[in-house]
């Protein structure tokens, strides 16, 4: 029988919670009021996928509303905020263990050239793209953890949401947010990601 705690996915949930929650208790800004996990392929490979930690803090949204069109971008759009890299899981040594993730899962690991300079790259995109889905549900997880265990009230005296997003943001960065972070914690992004 599959011992679920040594499954692929428990592993990569695990050290990713670890990591990301040692980084965070290291931050002392007090009008911290939103968490970033910005996911990204490099050069659209989604074998080479990277999460940066970041956040945003009440003064920089204020800062920069003169910028943006309008309150809503300066609050919710990541060009706005402090761009502050404090932890980027898929380089370094902690790329190994992405990609041991994604050969344990059976997704195997593909280079850019080895990607789009095959044969069957349309294939190897297909599983990519569902690698991709795969592990953005592990962020998913993640981040209902850091709700559920009380960290994130503890840590910052309220609960504060913790976005997984890319460059851009529709519908689907609206509905995975949600899910991890609850409608109401994230009713103000889910209308930025909508244009309402």
């Amino acid at each position: 029988m599959l011992n679920l705690f040594n499954s692929p996915d428990k592993k990569l949930k695990s050290e990713l919670f670890k990591l990301l929650k040692d980084k965070i208790n290291e931050w002392e800004s007090t009008d911290i009021y939103a968490i970033s996990l910005y996911v990204e392929s490099e050069c659209d490979n989604p074998f080479d996928t990277t999460v940066t930690l970041g956040f945003n803090t009440e003064a920089n949204f204020q800062n920069n509303i003169s910028r943006a069109w309008d309150e809503q971008e300066a609050r919710w759009n990541y060009a706005f905020w402090i761009q502050n890299q404090e932890l980027v899981f898929g380089i370094g040594e902690t790329k190994e263990c992405f990609k041991k993730w994604l050969v344990d899962k059976g997704y195997g690991y593909y280079s850019y050239d080895e990607l789009y300079s095959c044969d069957n790259s349309d294939k190897l995109c297909e599983i990519g793209e569902k690698a991709f889905a795969d592990f953005i549900k592990i962020l998913i997880t993640v981040v209902q953890e850091f709700h559920s265990c009380g960290y994130i009230r503890k840590k910052f005296g309220h609960e504060i949401p913790i976005l997984i997003h890319e460059l851009e943001y529709y519908e689907k960065i609206a509905t995975q947010n949600i899910e991890a972070n609850t409608q109401e914690l994230v009713a103000d992004f889910v209308k930025f990601c909508r244009g309402e």
